[in-house]
């Protein structure tokens, strides 16, 4: 037998006994000092971590937002903005008497009474009809004249007029029912602030357009629309909020016009071919 070659064999496996055991204790003293399911442990630790982070930013979003979650609030917000941006741009330039001045008739205009809204009992809902004044006319004009860029500015202008619309009726929690060209009818609450913040609007549309518009304001539909009207007879430029004392004044206004007449407020007669009496004369101008 060689003794050699079997002490060499023991020594070897000796050797790898040896290492197999230093790696048990290697693992044992790793099991001690941290347990065996410290990874899962920590993968737990880090999801509960983030869950709950997650959970702190929806509620700081969450109470961001209702801050402003008013809807008259977010109105007001939106018309602080806009179009007063401009306003404040040419404002710089003022001599401070003639800012002294516009902070007056500011405050003139909100407390200014319109027309039939000591009447007007306003309901849970109120509709509010709005049209711009002379912009169907002046389109027409610029088709007969050919002037292609003008009507494309001039689309523009009043694309920008009308998103002023939109966003501040859904501003008050309101809902279009009509929106295109220079056409308008929102429904909204019928709360105090809301009637407040009607003129503003429409003066904010008279600022980005340079045209001005009239509102109609009534209870239901036909009567918003026929408060537009009679401000629309009477002059535009105006509010006017329906009740049934109006309806003998609409109908004296509402006297049907001619074909000649209806062919000169849209611009299809030359000055001269217009209409003759003072009345017709007078609504043409308007």
């Amino acid at each position: 037998m060689n003794w050699e070659l079997l002490a060499e064999l023991l020594r070897k496996k000796i050797s790898v006994q040896n290492r197999m055991l230093k790696n048990l204790l290697k693992y044992d003293d790793a099991v001690t000092s941290v347990g065996p399911n410290k990874p899962k442990l920590d993968e737990d630790a880090k999801r509960r971590k983030d869950k709950q982070e997650e959970i702190e930013f929806k509620a700081k979003v969450r109470g961001e937002e209702n801050k402003c979650d008013s809807p008259a609030d977010k109105l007001q917000e939106y018309l602080n903005e806009a179009p007063k941006k401009s306003k404040n741009v040419k404002d710089k330039d003022k001599p401070d008497s003639d800012k002294k001045d516009d902070d007056s008739m500011d405050k003139a205009v909100a407390k200014q009474e319109f027309e039939g809204q000591a009447e007007f009992k306003p309901g849970k809902y109120i509709f509010v009809s709005g049209d711009g004044d002379g912009i169907g006319a002046g389109v027409e004009r610029k088709v007969l004249e050919n002037d292609l860029r003008g009507i494309i500015e001039h689309s523009e202008v009043i694309g920008k007029g009308q998103a002023h619309i939109k966003k501040s009726f859904e501003a008050m929690g309101g809902k279009m029912i009509v929106h295109g060209g220079d056409d308008n009818l929102a429904v909204i609450l019928g709360k105090d602030e809301h009637i407040a913040a009607l003129e503003e609007i429409r003066l904010g549309y008279e600022e980005i357009t340079k045209f001005t518009m009239t509102f109609g304001v009534g209870n239901i539909m036909r009567d918003a629309v026929q408060a537009l009207v009679l401000g629309k007879l009477t002059g535009k430029n105006k509010m006017i909020f329906w009740h049934e004392g109006l309806r003998e004044k609409l109908r004296e206004v509402s006297k049907p016009q001619t074909q000649q007449e209806k062919m000169a407020d849209h611009g299809l007669l030359s000055d001269d071919e217009g209409p003759k009496d003072e009345k017709s004369a007078k609504r043409s101008s308007d």
